[in-house]
């Protein structure tokens, strides 16, 4: 299953339950990591499946590109462009 830039995130059942806190890091799953993962593969080309599951290839994404590999609020708007305070106001106006 190919993933383009332009896909809507699909995700896993385990991130649609996900708390979406931070930090977000190595297992961690909600629609946050899908919003890095999205902009992993906008920035960088990373051809991220948009699941919002942070596993091994969304690390090493991060990881080649030289980026923190736990991501606070201070990280996700550097990687997103998003300015996301703590109370996750993202969340809920995230569209393509």
């Amino acid at each position: 299953s190919g993933t383009t830039n332009s896909s809507r995130p699909s995700l896993s059942a385990k991130a649609a339950k996900g708390i979406n806190e931070v930090p977000l890091k190595m297992g961690s799953a909600c629609i946050l990591v899908a919003i890095i993962q999205k902009a992993l593969n906008t920035k960088y080309n990373a051809g991220l499946k948009q699941d919002g599951e942070f596993g091994p290839k969304t690390f090493a994404a991060l990881v080649k590109n030289k980026l923190s590999t736990v991501l606070y609020w201070k990280q996700f708007y550097e990687i997103t462009g998003f300015p996301v305070g703590t109370g996750g106001t993202l969340v809920t106006n995230y569209t393509e």
